[in-house]
């Protein structure tokens, strides 16, 4: 891996733990059920929903740091398939 590659999972990482830290502790329902809830999606093992939620997680992130870059042209979100690879 080149500097720039290490550079991009460094702000990556750093990201992530920013906003999983600042996940409102009140709330009662976290994103990933109410997304769950919204579009009418249950899994058949505690194995697969806990698998399908890092997956949405990871992709939420995604959607938040390229919507954050001023320079992108179009805008991302999360819809039916954000807990897909």
């Amino acid at each position: 891996m080149d500097s720039k590659h290490i550079a991009l999972l460094l702000a990556v990482i750093t990201a992530a733990s920013v906003i999983f830290t600042q996940v409102d502790r009140n709330s009662t329902v976290s994103d990933f059920e109410a997304w769950k809830a919204h579009h009418g999606i249950k899994y058949s093992s505690a194995f697969e929903n806990a698998y399908r939620e890092k997956v949405f997680l990871e992709n939420k992130l995604r959607v938040e740091l390229h919507n954050a870059d001023k320079f992108k042209t179009y805008e991302m979100g999360i819809n039916q398939f954000s807990a897909l690879t």
